[in-house]
């Protein structure tokens, strides 16, 4: 009986995760077309249908994991419950998928290397979506207007930290422990130091101020 060949989509995953593992043991400049069609168990004909190069699977290796990190984002963002520890979920999340697909991020981030590499506009759309994403939850959150220079910067220091930890696999767990802790206390102490100096903070503070102060003339009366 005959079997069907896999749909295009069917393959062409094959052929991301085939290239995940083979860049845990060699850098991309060694990965070949007939390397990965091996490795995926298929031809090569049917790989270059899948690809036209190795360059196009890079970018949708880079592609498939940016969707990943901004699903995860939006999971937490979306959260309605806002636990206290939602912010330590999103930088422990962050560091933990550093450290783990660490091979796939350093292949990314030489790409971005390269002249006239892609790659660049792909992360700036990551992060585009990453701080539009921020915002709305900012806005939605804090009643105050969102400062996208600083939703920007916070999102940065993100992908800085998670390229930090895949450039440097030599860190120890405790190590990676304590990036996780000094990331969230900058995001968090940032957050509350704009909302302490907004419009709406400062409008709240007087409020309180003069009930206190009636309080005071009332109990002294």
């Amino acid at each position: 009986m005959h079997t069907p060949r896999p749909g295009i989509d069917v393959q062409r995953e094959r052929v991301l995760d085939a290239l995940e593992r083979l860049l845990e043991h060699r850098g991309m400049e060694e990965v070949k077309a007939t390397m990965l069609a091996d490795e995926a168990g298929m031809s090569r004909a049917t790989f270059y249908r899948a690809y036209p190069s190795v360059e196009a699977l890079l970018e949708a290796c880079y592609a498939r994991f940016s969707e990943r990190v901004t699903r995860r984002l939006a999971a937490f963002l979306s959260d309605e419950e806002q636990s206290a520890e939602w912010l330590s979920g999103i930088v422990n999340a962050v560091v933990d998928d550093a450290a783990r697909t660490r091979h796939v991020l350093v292949a990314m981030f030489r790409e971005e290397l390269r002249p006239g590499a892609t790659a660049r506009g792909s992360r700036h759309q990551r992060l585009e979506t990453q701080v539009d994403m921020l915002g709305e939850w900012w806005v939605r959150s804090t009643g105050t207007a969102s400062d996208r220079s600083v939703i920007y910067t916070l999102a940065l220091l993100l992908q800085i930290v998670g390229v930090h930890v895949a450039l440097h696999p030599e860190f120890l767990p405790s190590q990676r422990d304590d990036l996780k802790r000094a990331s969230s206390f900058v995001i968090r102490a940032t957050i509350d130091a704009y909302r302490s100096a907004s419009p709406a903070s400062a409008t709240s503070g007087t409020k309180s101020a003069k009930a206190a102060k009636a309080a005071e003339s009332a109990q002294a009366k």
